[in-house]
């Protein structure tokens, strides 16, 4: 019996959350913290947490990393993410590994993949990211569906970048056609200068609303950075900060919060970084 109620209320929550971020499999994909704190921005954001989404970023990697990042959604541990990353550039482009694991015994999501990102021009650059998600929910058994995601980015100016992703993230309680969902996220970062990037980006998927998200990242100190930003759907409120560490350790911390179901932090820490953004 207690292990039935454990199971229901895991199941339940996990749909409560779903509701507030828009689509279930939209809010398993993403663990990074520096993301989470500039209100879950992706398509300019380059950032070895988000390979499985925007792979672009492994095209400025210059040497090996390894990263480490971990979730705690909405107070509960029935729900935590925990994430684990590896890259390495080579001569054309760079290519990452990534391993996600979402929930608890009673309802598990485990995405794992592998990422390749390379430079077409000067200012356009490609990811491709292929990978398998496998769920889980206790007495109903599981299902694994392959995913494919695409990004690209490019320079309008020194100071424009825009990003565009598309995201296969399997199907959402409303099938359309039995069709895998699909998530789309457009942006464009700012740089008014080297301290200061402003990020700006619209998400939408086949059944939800129009997401928006605006959010800024500002360099205080050599090695500290200040994140904040909001998004409309369910007034989201984020932010967070990260420093940097004799260039071989990043840490970053995360926070959002919802007037409904509360705040989520998260945190992380990547090896050996060398990133040019």
């Amino acid at each position: 019996m207690e292990k039935s109620r454990c199971s229901n209320f895991c199941i339940a929550t996990f749909v409560l959350t779903s509701i507030f971020s828009r689509s279930v499999a939209q809010s398993n994909e993403i663990i990074s913290a520096r993301s989470m704190s500039l209100a879950s921005c992706v398509s300019t954001l380059n950032d070895l947490t988000l390979i499985n989404v925007n792979p672009v970023s492994l095209v400025r990697l210059k040497k090996f990393s390894a990263g480490l990042q971990y979730e705690n959604t909405v107070g509960l541990s029935e729900l935590q993410k925990t994430g684990l990353i590896i890259a390495k550039p080579f001569k054309i482009g760079g290519v990452g590994l990534g391993f996600q694991s979402f929930g608890c015994n009673s309802y598990r999501v485990i995405n794992s993949g592998v990422d390749y990102g390379f430079k077409l021009t000067d200012d356009f650059f490609l990811g491709v990211h292929l990978g398998l998600k496998n769920i889980s929910i206790q007495s109903y058994g599981s299902r694994t569906i392959t995913q494919l995601s695409l990004a690209f980015q490019g320079k309008i100016s020194n100071k424009t970048t825009y990003g565009l992703t598309v995201q296969s993230i399997g199907k959402e309680y409303k099938e359309i056609n039995g069709l895998n969902s699909l998530l789309v996220c457009m942006g464009v970062k700012y740089k008014p200068s080297e301290v200061l990037h402003f990020y700006s980006e619209i998400e939408k998927t086949l059944t939800s609303p129009v997401r928006v998200k605006i959010a800024f990242e500002y360099q205080a100190l050599k090695s500290f950075y200040f994140r904040t930003g909001i998004i409309t759907s369910n007034r989201q409120i984020c932010g967070g900060f990260g420093c940097v560490i004799k260039e071989k350790f990043r840490f970053d911390f995360g926070s959002t919060w919802q007037s409904v179901i509360g705040v989520s932090i998260q945190g992380g820490i990547l090896f050996l970084v060398n990133e040019s953004d």
